[in-house]
């Protein structure tokens, strides 16, 4: 069961829900919201790389090479802004950025993504059954922004971020 800080870091406006979680996940690992296809959310934040590239910078479409290396969205849900220099408050605002940068994943509109996978049945579906309806930019964010919100360390707010000794 989440704690108080993890609640209150939900916004009212876009519950977590297992569905829309499970969307999101799909959504995050899907080249096809990119231009070219080749790259996802995860391909700059890997799990296998604590959701980070291991990167000095990171490498979006193209083989272009970006400003800064991608932050980890571990405990993400917590920041009070997004991106190494703060310009969004949330994570549905952040998970916007990527897919309309031109080095990252490079679409010229939220829309282009969107009609891109408007146009695969198992998202019309899916998009319908978490929604209730076909998919919309708005509701792609909110999907990409539930899952990143499960992405948590075993650290939580209020806790020191140092080790402890055991006792």
């Amino acid at each position: 069961m989440p704690g108080g800080a993890t609640r209150a870091a939900i916004p009212p406006d876009n519950p977590q829900t297992p569905e829309k979680i499970a969307l999101g996940l799909r959504l995050f690992f899907d080249g096809r919201l990119s231009v070219d296809r080749t790259v996802a959310c995860s391909t700059c934040h890997d799990p296998a790389r604590a959701f980070t590239d291991g990167r000095p910078l990171s490498i979006g479409i193209k083989g272009r090479v970006g400003q800064r290396n991608a932050p980890t969205i571990l405990n993400a849900l917590y920041d009070k802004t997004q991106f190494w220099d703060g310009r969004v408050k949330t994570l549905e605002e952040q998970a916007a950025l990527p897919i309309i940068n031109s080095v990252e994943m490079g679409q010229p509109l939220l829309d282009a993504a969107v009609a891109r996978i408007a146009a695969i049945g198992e998202y019309q579906q899916a998009f319908k059954r978490v929604f209730g309806r076909a998919p919309n930019g708005p509701d792609l964010l909110r999907a990409i922004a539930s899952y990143e919100r499960t992405q948590l360390s075993s650290w939580r707010p209020g806790e020191s971020s140092r080790a402890q000794p055991d006792k």
